[in-house]
């Protein structure tokens, strides 16, 4: 039986249930725990809820058949509109019997992009229903590349579930709650007691940027522990991600709408591009403009069945398939850090789970391990940043700097615009370009995440990565204010 554990997105979806008014558009990465998190929001919070899993022939057929009956039974009037529920009350109540249409109750509509004809349904149902409406889907992108869907703007309130976090890892193992308690990061300074809490954070980490964060991965590892199972688990997602990925990829169409593409490709140029991007990643500095993500691609095939030259911007449609599932992120690029920094078209395409990057990164025959716990390192640094941007900082993407002077890996501005500039070493080493640019004013804080003793200075602060989380006390030290989560 799957064990739940505890998400840092529920309190935020209990807050939905009991004070919004939209449907709830709940996406992320297939077996992130989206059903499970809704299903214990419908359980804990609601008298009753209905669950549709449109990935289900059964039910999706049933619903849109439903669909089609109601207009026949209850559109009286010829009317468009369902003022009082009647139709959809109706529908719902053939999934639970239990069903009523108050605000006690809660419809969940699963992997909703399998079908246009329920999607755009979205704001029809919730202008009707006084009960709440929650959709998800793991593969939510698709309906960007597709006319069949009607976007819902100004209806919906939308979360992201990603795989667990860090601190989601930390508390799923149990000790989150201790490390929590540890306010100072200097190594040197500790009790015994923080020492210990800190050797199996340290533990922990080092697990993680292995296994990474999915659900049945960290459920496995926390009832075996053993890594060898859990990377059996991983090849098993990314196998399920090939499989799925062919039936979606051919419903997507051209940027001018008038043909399909990316059917020519299958599942092993989907396993190529993610192995070519992992190996962008660990050799290639990290660096992946439009020509380069074209290189990483590279041995995709460069003509179709029919003899005709795949065109650049379809295989770079390929990468944006990868973005749009939550299997990597974007990082956009500073090339001037001037009061008004400047960016530029080179991008870094970070993943969005580090078992997924360490899969292939350990898969592959020209990258040893020297080579990638560095990657592993600053893309667990990226991860964790990500949880940050509601609470410390204003972008809404994060981004890094490149300039002819060096490089700084991520650079973040606070909300009382001061610019964080961030560097991630997997050893010791120095980071020469952070201290030239906060010493010449370029930033206003530099924090360096390394392998080593903490410390922290009036506009400098260094961090055992282990103990990433403890950027909090910076940010309480920089602003002199009292710091929430």
């Amino acid at each position: 039986m799957e064990k739940y554990f505890e998400r840092t997105l529920y309190d935020t979806l209990v807050k939905w249930a009991e004070k919004s008014d939209f449907a709830l558009y709940l996406k992320g990465p297939r077996q992130a725990g989206k059903t499970s998190l809704l299903r214990k929001l419908g359980e804990e919070e609601f008298e009753n809820f209905v669950y549709i899993a449109l990935n289900d022939d059964g039910d999706r057929e049933k619903f849109e058949r439903l669909h089609t009956e109601s207009y026949n039974l209850f559109d009286r009037n010829g009317g468009f509109e369902d003022s009082h529920g009647e139709r959809f009350t109706w529908i719902f109540k053939q999934f639970n019997r239990a069903y009523e249409n108050n605000r006690q109750n809660l419809v969940i509509i699963d992997e909703i992009q399998e079908s246009p004809k329920v999607y755009k349904l979205i704001r029809q149902i919730r202008r009707s229903l006084k009960s709440k409406l929650a959709v998800s889907g793991s593969y939510l992108g698709v309906t960007a590349f597709s006319s069949k869907y009607w976007n819902s703007v100004g209806d919906i309130e939308t979360e992201e579930l990603s795989t667990f976090s860090y601190i989601e890892f930390l508390r799923a193992n149990g000790i989150y709650e201790e490390y929590d308690k540890i306010n100072n990061f200097d190594l040197t300074r500790l009790t015994d007691d923080e020492k210990q809490i800190y050797k199996k954070a340290e533990e922990l980490y080092n697990i993680y940027c292995q296994i990474g964060g999915y659900p049945k991965v960290v459920q496995k590892w926390t009832e075996s522990g053993d890594i060898n199972e859990c990377r059996r688990i991983i090849s098993e997602i990314i196998d399920g991600f090939y499989e799925e990925s062919i039936r979606h990829i051919d419903r997507l169409v051209d940027l001018d709408g008038s043909k399909q593409i990316l059917n020519i490709f299958g599942a092993d140029d989907i396993k190529i591009t993610l192995d070519r991007l992992a190996q962008a990643i660990v050799l290639r500095n990290k660096e992946l403009s439009e020509d380069t993500g074209i290189e990483a691609l590279g041995e995709l095939r460069g003509i179709d069945a029919k003899g005709a030259e795949i065109r650049r911007r379809e295989k770079l449609q390929v990468l944006n398939w990868l973005r749009v599932c939550h299997l990597v992120g974007t990082v956009e690029t500073y090339y001037r850090l001037t009061p008004y920094p400047d960016k530029n078209d080179v991008f870094v395409y970070p993943f969005n789970d580090l078992g997924i990057l360490n899969y292939f990164c350990s898969a592959s025959p020209i990258i040893s391990p020297s080579n990638y716990n560095g990657a592993l390192a600053e893309n667990f640094v990226y991860l964790y940043l990500l949880t940050q941007q509601k609470i410390i900082f204003a972008e809404k993407y994060i981004t890094c700097y490149k300039g002819a002077d060096g490089q700084i890996d991520f650079v973040l501005h606070d909300k009382e615009r001061n610019r964080w500039g961030f560097e991630v070493k997997s050893g010791s080493g120095s980071v020469k370009s952070g201290d030239a640019a906060l010493k010449d004013g370029r930033l206003d804080y530099l924090i360096k995440f390394q392998n080593t003793f903490g410390f922290i200075g009036e506009n400098t602060a260094t961090i055992p990565i282990f103990a990433v989380d403890k950027l909090k006390y910076v940010f309480l030290n920089a602003q002199n204010l009292p710091y929430r989560v």
